[in-house]
């Protein structure tokens, strides 16, 4: 996931009711249509706030590459998963000249599942989804203590 959605479980984790905010692009051009968050955003945070939503619970928003005027509408969504790409690595240095690595999939659309918050943006909706921070794979939690005998 995204330093934007790992900035918003730190807010949910501290108790800070939290919304992730991105902005697709990279599908129609290459430069990210800021106006399209700008001109939706405000709108969709104060609907989102005016929502009750349990602790340990986050919001995910992402609006897709387009001009505001040409947005679709909003939809509310499941995570999607990319399908992974072409991996690239770029060695670079940091401001004290530290090497590091920027580790990059190359921007294309995924094979989007239905109503899933890709299929949303590829398809010029503003997507919706909300989030836990409970990991736990509850379907595991039988097998495991059986094979462990607790």
């Amino acid at each position: 996931y995204s330093g934007t959605i790992a900035a918003a479980f730190e807010g949910t984790l501290v108790g800070i009711r939290s919304i992730a905010l991105s902005q697709a692009f990279g599908f129609e051009g290459k430069t990210p249509r800021w106006e399209s968050a700008i001109a939706h955003g405000a709108g969709v945070i104060d609907k989102l706030l005016q929502l009750d939503w349990p602790a340990g619970h986050l919001m995910n928003v992402n609006f897709p590459d387009r001009a505001p005027d040409a947005i679709a509408g909003t939809r509310v969504t499941r995570q999607g998963r990319r399908d992974p790409g072409l991996l690239t690595i770029d060695a670079r240095r940091d401001t004290w000249g530290d090497a590091y690595y920027w580790l990059a999939y190359e921007r294309r659309r995924s094979n989007a599942a239905a109503g899933t918050d890709l299929e949303a943006i590829y398809n010029g909706f503003i997507s919706i989804t909300p989030l836990s921070m409970n990991m736990t794979a509850d379907a595991m939690l039988g097998p495991i203590a059986a094979k462990f005998g607790v």
